[in-house]
């Protein structure tokens, strides 16, 4: 299990499209230096809250398509209603 570990940290709880845009620009700045390129993902995994907080895994995809290249994808990836409510 140990060597499956990937860390995770959420970074903030739901934040309205006013507020998303004003922290995108800042939270590219400092974590775009520290990403790959290109940077590879292999699987896609849905998560959700419980009650006591805790995460559990819900889905996992594995991304078997062939690698695509292109320009650099911007703006909110996911966005929607919290998992947690």
């Amino acid at each position: 299990m140990l060597e499956a570990f990937q860390f995770h940290l959420t970074l903030s709880g739901p934040l309205t499209g006013a507020e998303a845009a004003a922290l995108q620009p800042h939270a590219e700045a400092m974590f775009q230096p520290h990403f790959p390129r290109p940077f590879h993902m292999q699987d896609l995994c849905l998560f959700a809250e419980d009650a006591g907080g805790r995460f559990h895994l819900l889905e996992r995809h594995a991304l078997t398509g062939p690698v695509l290249t292109g320009p650099v994808m911007t703006g909110p990836v996911l966005t929607g209603p919290s998992l947690a409510a």
